[in-house]
């Protein structure tokens, strides 16, 4: 009888994980299509999986939106848009839109309600835990760049993977524990200073020389409004979510109840796995592959051919499927669709400044 309750309690959980699996299985379908240029059907498996699973990452409802826009299905683009809004995504983050359809009214009337959205999205999200974790970027930049003064007096300091002890992972998992995981539903999409991160720091350290020792002690202290000044909004860089700044200041794997944490999350969709790759690659001396920031893409200028010559194939895509992510074959494949669809070669693709240029590339791979 002890054993049948166990397990009837344990199955709601498995269900619910696998049931969560489906949504990245589902994406999966929709981007085969793009591939196989069934836009339509590509817009189904978009909306099954996004509507089931309540739209758990912005980024995909872009990629949704993207195709909704070269489908020419403009009621369901127009619906993507005003649930990006409704998330918090601002207008210049919009402008693929608004370059391709210069004179849609519409486009352009949603857009220019901006405020009311705004207002929406300030509501739906928790400030009180936002400002919580925002204290972890805080003292990690002041960290980092104390680290960086003393390091390099020493002639110690060579690159950033030296600092990745400076950074305080224990208290990022003791506020996930006491405050629940900064997911973008929750806390919102956040934002980046505008200024590098090392004047970012040397900015705290003038201002708020106390600032490490009043959040380590839970002091009551002057609240950090003023911050948001510095900081642009960032629809695709995962660095910008409250406190989660410390990814790409670390490597992941040094940290196994963080990476266990970040696992466990990418499962129950509070983050997504795309994020989770490109932080071990920058971190790491693993290269999956993925995106221009790929030191091997980068050294072969994008010649996917000798790029994967040069290593274990079949094993990155064992990594990149451990965690629901698309084989490099598929990657490349969608390179080639998405530029078709733009017009342009898709090896274009592979330099950062034209690749940050596309909304649709971003939002797919």
């Amino acid at each position: 009888m002890r054993k049948l309750i166990v397990l009837l309690l344990f199955m709601p959980l498995t269900l619910s994980l696998f049931g969560n699996k489906q949504y990245y299985k589902l994406l999966r379908r929709a981007e085969q299509c793009v591939i196989d240029e069934k836009l339509d059907s590509s817009l189904y498996y978009y909306q099954q999986a996004l509507t089931k699973y309540n739209y758990p990452f912005v980024k995909d409802i872009m990629a949704a939106a993207c195709v909704a826009h070269y489908a020419n299905d403009t009621a369901t683009m127009y619906s993507h848009i005003k649930t990006m809004m409704k998330r918090g995504v601002v207008t210049y983050e919009l402008g693929y839109f608004l370059k391709h359809r210069p004179d849609d009214k519409e486009l352009l009337k949603i857009v220019n309600s901006l405020q009311e959205y705004k207002e929406y999205y300030l509501k739906s999200i928790d400030k009180a835990v936002a400002d919580k974790f925002i204290e972890i970027d805080i003292s990690n930049a002041v960290l980092i760049h104390n680290r960086i003064l003393v390091m390099r007096k020493r002639k110690e300091y060579k690159t950033r993977k030296d600092l990745d002890r400076s950074v305080d992972v224990d208290k990022f998992i003791k506020y996930v524990n006491n405050f629940g995981f900064p997911d973008e539903k929750r806390t919102g999409l956040g934002g980046f200073p505008m200024i590098n991160s090392v004047d970012f720091a040397k900015l705290l350290n003038k201002e708020y020389t106390d600032v490490t020792n009043r959040i380590e002690n839970g002091r009551e202290g002057e609240k950090y409004a003023y911050i948001e000044s510095f900081f642009r909004h960032g629809l695709f860089d995962y660095s910008c979510r409250r406190g989660c700044k410390i990814f790409s200041d670390i490597d992941i794997k040094r940290y196994p109840d963080l990476d266990n944490l970040l696992l466990n999350k990418i499962t129950d969709l509070n983050f997504n796995p795309s994020y989770y790759i490109e932080y071990l690659q920058n971190s790491s001396n693993v290269d999956y592959i993925y995106r221009p920031t790929s030191k091997l893409m980068k050294k072969y200028r994008g010649n996917m051919t000798k790029v994967i010559e040069k290593v274990n194939i079949k094993e990155i895509n064992q990594k990149r499927a451990e965690v629901f992510m698309r084989t490099v074959e598929k990657d490349i494949a969608l390179y080639k669709a998405i530029a078709e669809l733009e017009g342009v070669n898709y090896k274009k693709y592979f330099s950062r400044k034209n690749f940050i240029s596309s909304a649709f590339v971003r939002s797919l791979i």
